[in-house]
């Protein structure tokens, strides 16, 4: 039996990645809510300690996400209603060009939203980090992006793989 594969969407990756490390920092240590998830907490921590972070920088960061958090929650619930209708208009029963090209550009909007606001905030962390930390950081994320390319291109042509063995 074949299931479909479906690699990583682009997107969200690139979301992923401009937010290394950043946004990583953003929840207290073990913190599994609001931002980020369950395993933020504790990816926020490997970061910085990976980053050699002293606990004052720890709050530093900390406070710099706070203060951006009511800010921030409003751009992600706007960019999420968005998409939710770009995929309303792409599954529509009559296809409607200027209703698709319309949420599509609404999407683009509130994406460019969230981008602005995410450069925001990791400026504000990047003055909170030392030369070295910043150079780790970007190496760092230099890491992460060959990964995902590498992820994103082992998906590319291979639209279905094998669930099992057994029973085909």
């Amino acid at each position: 039996m074949m299931i479909p594969f479906r690699p990583i969407p682009l997107l969200a990756l690139s979301l992923l990645l401009t937010a290394i490390p950043a946004a990583l920092l953003a929840a207290p240590p073990g913190h599994g809510g609001r931002p980020g998830g369950p395993g933020r907490g504790f990816m926020a921590e490997h970061m910085a300690d990976r980053l050699e972070l002293t606990d004052e920088q720890r709050e530093q960061i900390r406070a710099i996400h706070q203060a951006h958090g009511d800010e921030t929650a409003p751009l992600m619930e706007a960019l999420s209603a968005a998409r939710r209708e770009l995929d309303d208009a792409i599954h529509a029963e009559l296809f409607d060009e200027a209703l698709i090209r319309a949420a599509a550009g609404s999407v683009a909007e509130a994406e460019a939203d969230l981008a602005v606001r995410r450069a925001q905030i990791t400026g504000d962390v990047r003055q909170v980090l030392t030369p070295d930390q910043y150079q780790k950081a970007r190496d760092m994320r230099a890491m992460f992006q060959e990964i995902a390319g590498e992820l994103h291109e082992r998906g590319r042509g291979h639209r279905h793989h094998p669930r099992s063995s057994e029973g085909d």
